[in-house]
């Protein structure tokens, strides 16, 4: 043995010795005595640390046994290595390198090692940092397994395994060793960069943070880090803003933006890529570099003289864009300014300064307001000279510019929407929003103000500006015209009172929360008039944004609701439309303009929330002075949720996250309020005041419903009879027996409502199609024995279809159905039979009541294809095949079973279901072949489902002829495909096959059974095709 191997630093231990003596004088124990010696030498790795290094030199010397590399990988890991109390800190850092250095070595020898270290890696179950040290020297080592090693980083970062603690673990304790590593560590982290997955994004900004302090006293390997991180500005716009997550989380803290501050000169790079940022970014940018100016000295002061200069160049320019990044990187100035006493002023000069260079540009004015009031709400320690200096500034001009006395107004505008008293307005002021450039600033000069005015306060109060809450508004006399000039007031006006709920939302004043609700009835329905006034308007109508952080502006998005079909071109259309419109879709779509457009309405904070407190109200007419009522709670819900779904940011999710709680309880209040009031006994009361006192719900529900049965006989319209039938089927779910018992009451009330003319509706437009195929629904889907109903229906409906000629022409028996809408009434009756067949099945008990029931499936499929074919329309052909397959599928594997039991001793019968089956499935096949001749894509993709279903039963029909000992009675014979107009399809150069019985009897007790399932000339006739035996 090579005693070299034996050299430890502070000798053998005596456990090691002896087992080195047993190996030598019992060899036949061991294969080889070097493994009993690695092995004791691996246990003693982990209980004794004084000598690791050495003993880690041994074991991984000899890298040929992986299986061993491993196990000390293993113990390695768990072995505390790092520098403890009382050792000396660089000693150990040099242990830690000779460590690496050797599994280096090692790996660089041999992939089974690098193999080796990956299995181990990806099998531990707790982290550990010289798990990432490994990982590092892989990369370093084997640049094949580059991939495999950001592979192992990405699951093991999206999963949580690995966290910036584990960072922070590692640079501690592995600070030279990480040193030594620094180029494959960058590498790793700024692809880890350039990815657009939150969780990535965050761990690499932190271990780039470590990589910059682990190397505080070598300025150029600092340098090498911030020039990877400029040359990633260079690349995708999600690249960008996460380089620059890095250098603001690098200005945080003070220690960080210390090791930051020596490289201003270095950042000013950064001033030459202004040109190619957004205004998000160029904000950002902006504000990290006035944060490494805080403290003076002469390269900070040479940086920030460098950013005044561009700026003061951004802001005179006449670009739009251009000026508005100088708006941003002043807004960053004075951010940093207006916090120290001593720079205040200057942050005020500076707020002059650009209000000059903005005049004549509206949508820089409003993105400086918007953008300071931003950082005023975000920053804790302002100058309170500098805030009040700014409030009566904007005050003042607010009070100049967008408010006007109503004695000296002498346009075509009225005052509206006031809430104050004569008292409290001495100065009788009213607002103005008639200037369209303008209109849009003053909800965001309000919201400046209001946070102005909040950072004065002591208390969080408003009284200074409360008078704005109740103002009263010049606004149109009507909003009947939808005129550009209404769009634009009403629009500006929705904007200003969802500014003012933000702003007053929180205020525990009695009188003020009376009139932010006053304030939420107004905004509902305002946005109510908007959905209905952009049905009107014109076409280009194009709104005025009131955010202007987007270039170039993101176009409107019109949402206008439907309100039928379009008239044939040419004729005139008179402005004034008549419209019927349901509030609670208004509701809705007003909601959802303004959340589809963020860019044009002004978004409500999540502290709308705390109007949820307020007392609720669930009947109109209680008399509290002031209550949120369930209307409000929808609309804030609504509103909430178009946020969610159209806007989100992450300052308005945590807010929500916040309040979660105050929503929860405010929807358990709705239920609970609900459900107290006496809703079922006033109804019920309406037939008989002595209702009142009932106690069961059954009753109760059955008294109502009486009332709005009552009320069948004055349905003059089909809308009104349809709202009796819903309104009844609301009742009903309050009672699950009168459901039971009554469910076939409703389907003949609605069966009778269809069976109307209503003279008084127009029978072609959208809404009479939906009532229509409502009333179908509730009647249909109510029946008891839909399987029976249908029956019945189908055995005058294939008679009267052929006097369906034109649109207009209806059936004399339900004259609710034209040719136009009788799609409706086929679906419905496929439907019915579907559900019947499954509902009627349980009950038959008997195999000759269950050949009964399949017998009438099988002659209700016989007339839904004379029907088809009678009225052979898209609509109509669609609706056979997608639901013909599903009975189909029915019969084979409810019916089959039966009938193939049942053909000894009911041949006739089984033949006879047969045949007429045969009938669907010939025409389910015709539709098929037409379907591929005309390449319908509609009908095409429902193919396959019809052919599968084809071919299983054809199947199923010759093994029952086999079961029962007439395998001959099944032959093939060859069928000319056709399409549905009768027409033979030439361009198929094979026939399909017929399969079909031969003449003569096969055996004694079986006749002529056909099993012709597929093919057949669709132009023959039903008749016909049952003599094709």
């Amino acid at each position: 043995m090579d005693k070299r191997k034996l050299k430890f630093g502070g000798g053998l231990h005596k456990n090691l010795i002896g087992s080195q003596v047993s190996s030598g004088n019992n060899t036949s124990q061991v294969k080889s005595p070097n493994e009993e010696l690695t092995r004791n030498t691996t246990t003693l790795l982990a209980s004794k640390i004084s000598s690791t290094q050495n003993k880690s030199k041994f074991l991984l010397e000899d890298c040929s046994n992986t299986e061993m590399f491993g196990k000390t990988l293993r113990v390695l890991r768990n072995t505390d290595i790092q520098p403890l109390v009382g050792e000396k800190t660089e000693e150990c850092y040099q242990s830690q390198l000779n460590i690496v250095n050797t599994l280096k070595m090692n790996m660089l020898l041999s992939k089974n090692v690098v193999n080796a270290s990956i299995t181990v890696i990806k099998d531990i179950k707790e982290p550990k940092p010289l798990d990432i040290i490994l990982l590092l020297l892989i990369v370093t080592t084997a640049e094949m397994k580059r991939k495999t090693v950001e592979t192992i980083f990405k699951q093991h970062i999206r999963s949580g395994f690995y966290r910036t603690s584990l960072l922070s673990l590692l640079y501690n304790d592995y600070k030279q060793v990480m040193q030594e590593f620094q180029s494959s560590a960058l590498h790793i982290s700024s692809n880890l960069l350039k990815t657009d997955e939150r969780v990535f994004i965050d761990f690499s900004v932190d271990w780039l943070r470590l990589q910059f302090k682990c190397h505080k006293e070598n300025v150029f390997k600092q340098r090498e880090i911030l020039e990877k991180i400029i040359f990633l500005m260079g690349d995708s716009d999600q690249t960008i803003r996460n380089a620059l997550a890095f250098l603001c989380k690098m200005v945080t803290e003070e220690e960080d933006r210390q090791c930051l501050v020596p490289h201003c000169h270095h950042l000013r790079i950064l001033l030459e890529k202004m040109d190619n940022l957004n205004l998000e970014e160029v904000g950002i940018l902006n504000d990290l570099l006035q944060h490494l100016c805080i403290n003076s000295n002469s390269i900070a002061d040479s940086l920030r003289d460098d950013l005044f200069i561009l700026l003061q160049k951004q802001l005179s320019n006449f670009k739009p864009l251009v000026k508005c990044k100088g708006v941003l990187g002043a807004v960053m100035a004075i951010k940093h300014l207006m916090q120290k006493t001593e720079s205040s002023d200057a942050a005020y000069n500076l707020f002059k300064t650009v209000l000059n260079n903005v005049k004549t540009c509206p949508g820089s004015q409003s993105l400086f307001y918007d953008q300071l009031t931003c950082i005023i709400s975000q920053t804790e320690d302002i100058n309170t000279e500098f805030i009040q200096n700014l409030a009566n500034y904007i005050e003042e001009e607010f009070v100049n510019t967008n408010m006007i006395n109503k004695a000296s107004y002498s346009g075509e505008l009225v005052p509206k929407f006031g809430l104050n008293k004569a008292k409290d307005e001495p100065q009788n002021c009213v607002l103005n929003f008639e200037n369209k450039k303008l209109g849009a600033i003053v909800p965001i000069s309000f919201k400046l103000l209001r946070n102005c005015c909040l950072k004065l306060s002591e208390h969080g109060d408003l009284n200074a500006i409360d008078s704005l809450l109740g103002c009263a508004i010049l606004m149109p006399d009507s909003f009947e015209v939808a005129d550009n000039s209404v769009m634009d007031l009403v629009i500006c006006c929705i904007n200003w009172f969802r500014e003012v709920i933000n702003g007053f939302v929180t205020q525990k004043d009695p009188l003020l929360q009376k009139q932010v609700l006053q304030r939420l009835d107004n905004l509902i329905y305002l946005q109510n008039k908007l959905s209905i006034l952009f049905s009107l308007c014109d076409i280009k109508y194009q709104p005025v944004p009131c955010y202007f952080h987007h270039f170039p502006q993101p176009s409107f998005t019109r949402i206008e609701k439907k309100s039928g079909k379009k008239g044939k071109k040419g004729k005139k259309k008179s402005k004034e439309k008549s419209i019927s419109f349901n509030e609670s879709e208004d509701l809705e779509l007003g909601s959802l303009i303004c959340s589809k457009n963020p860019t044009y309405f002004r978004k409500l904070d999540a502290m709308i929330v705390h109007l949820l407190d307020v007392q609720m109200q669930v009947d109109a007419s209680q008399s509290t002075n002031h209550s949120i009522s369930v209307k409000q709670v929808c609309f804030i819900i609504q509103e909430l949720l178009g946020i969610l779904e159209h806007d989100t940011n992450e300052k308005f999710i945590k807010d929500l996250i916040e309040l979660l709680p105050k929503i929860c309880s405010k929807l358990r209040d709705v239920v609970d309020s609900l459900r107290e009031e006496k809703g079922l006994r006033t109804l019920a009361s309406q037939v008989d005041r002595s209702n009142i006192a009932l106690r069961s719900c059954k009753e109760l529900v059955a008294e109502s419903c009486k009332y709005f049965e009552s009320l069948s006989d004055i349905a003059t319209q089909i809308s009104f009879a349809v709202s009796l039938i819903t309104m009844c089927q609301s009742l009903m779910k309050h009672s699950e027996t009168y459901t039971k018992q009554n469910k076939e009451k409703y389907a003949k009330l609605a069966f009778g409502f269809l069976c109307l003319q209503w003279p008084e509706d127009n029978h072609f437009s959208p809404q009479y199609k939906i009532a229509v195929a409502q009333l179908l629904n509730s009647w249909i889907d109510n029946e008891p024995l839909p399987l029976q109903m249908v029956t019945e229906k189908l055995e005058w409906l294939s008679d009267e279809i052929s006097k369906l000629e034109r649109p207009h022409d209806c059936l004399s028996r339900i004259p609710s159905i034209t040719r136009s809408n009788f799609h409706l009434l086929f679906k419905k009756v496929f439907d019915g039979l579907i559900n019947g067949i499954k509902i009627a099945l349980p009950i038959a008990n008997k195999d000759p009541d269950r050949i009964k029931l399949w017998h009438k499936v099988a002659t209700n499929v016989q007339t839904l294809v004379q029907i088809c074919k009678t009225l052979t329309t898209k609509n109509n052909v669609l609706i056979f095949f997608k639901n013909m397959p599903m009975i189909l599928k029915l019969f084979l594997n409810l019916g089959m079973p039966i009938l193939e039991h049942n053909l000894k001793y009911q041949p006739e019968d089984v033949t006879k279901i047969l045949k007429m089956m045969q009938g669907g499935t010939r025409y389910l096949h015709t539709i098929c072949c037409d379907t591929a001749e005309k390449k319908d894509l509609t009908l095409t993709k429902y193919i396959p489902a019809a052919k599968s279903i084809l071919e299983r039963l054809i199947y199923s029909v010759k093994g029952m002829l086999v079961l029962n000992n007439s395998p001959t009675a099944f032959w093939m014979g060859n069928l000319v495909n056709k399409n549905l107009e009768g027409q033979e399809i030439l361009s198929q150069n094979l026939s399909s096959e017929e399969s079909t019985l031969p003449n003569s009897d096969v055996t004694d007790d079986i006749p002529n059974v056909s099993s012709e399932i597929l093919e057949s000339d669709s132009s023959d006739d039903l008749a016909e095709e049952d003599n094709v035996l």
